[in-house]
């Protein structure tokens, strides 16, 4: 172990997410799986079915890496990002886009937009929330257009490990089924797609680097202690070892689409029409 190594007889960090290690963390993890590339062709087909494209809405915008790219493909891109350690980077990313420096739950938003993406959100607001989240960003979605949820599946290898080390699990099949039996939304579609992504690291250093990163998408200053070291360093050898070599574990997204045939008025009422729900 060198010097700069924390001791296995430690506990796991606790990581701010405005802090150098979380983001250090964050860049190993993104160094070694395919998560982005295979989310970006996803919603890259999403977005080629849209009828328009006249207003994209990203919640939870980050430093703007996916903005940037899907606002190239609509007239006007609305980013809401509380963080304000972000603010910075979002702007040099996307600087034309409208920046709105609030919660989703605080965000005032008059635009009907084509597409309201939220990805890899809902992890920080207490589970209870996610529906009337949810309910609230339909309220930004036009007539044809699509709110889509992203997380890691519940029976991801990493989504298995946050269970597993903390009692925590996301699972957005939970909101899938309140929100497609909802009165209020008569006429929307609801498909909940499972997409595979893969993390690979051929030293283990990065493996439990990552490893102790997802582990921080759970709250982990709720937990009345926090995992020893030494037990997610033998987890991911247990776990994770690859028999061809390095460590290799999944980080599968659902992707849950909602779409309207009509907009929710500013009142909270659709037109009615017919409700449709899937998965595939």
């Amino acid at each position: 172990m060198s010097p700069s190594e924390p001791s296995l007889h430690t506990r796991v960090a606790s990581l701010d997410p405005a802090g150098t290690d979380y983001h250090r963390a964050f860049e190993v993890f993104l160094a070694f799986t395919d998560q982005k590339v295979v989310a970006a062709e996803y919603l890259s087909d999403v977005v080629s079915q849209l009828s328009n494209r006249r207003v994209f809405i990203d919640a939870g915008a980050g430093r703007g890496e996916t903005t940037r790219w899907i606002a190239a493909r609509f007239e006007h891109t609305i980013a809401v990002e509380p963080s304000t350690h972000m603010h910075g980077p979002l702007r040099r990313a996307c600087p034309s886009v409208q920046l709105v420096g609030t919660t989703i739950n605080s965000a005032n938003i008059t635009d009907h937009a084509d597409l309201v993406l939220c990805a890899h959100v809902l992890y920080y607001l207490p589970t209870a929330q996610w529906v009337a989240t949810a309910r609230r960003m339909l309220g930004w979605v036009a007539g044809g257009g699509e709110l889509i949820l992203v997380l890691q599946n519940p029976e991801s290898d990493c989504m298995r490990m946050v269970n597993a080390f903390t009692g925590f699990r996301y699972d957005l099949s939970v909101v899938a089924y309140q929100i497609a039996g909802d009165a209020a939304f008569p006429d929307m579609q609801t498909v909940l797609d499972t997409i595979p992504a893969t993390i690979h690291t051929e030293r283990e250093a990065d493996a439990v680097t990552i490893a102790e990163f997802m582990l921080n998408l759970a709250p982990m200053n709720s937990l009345d202690e926090l995992p020893y070291r030494s037990d997610l360093h033998n987890h991911v050898r247990d776990e994770f070892t690859d028999p061809s070599g390095g460590f290799t574990f999944t980080c599968t997204q659902d992707f849950l689409r909602l779409r309207l045939a009509t907009p929710l008025s500013r009142s909270g009422q659709h037109t009615v029409g017919p409700a449709q729900s899937g998965r595939r």
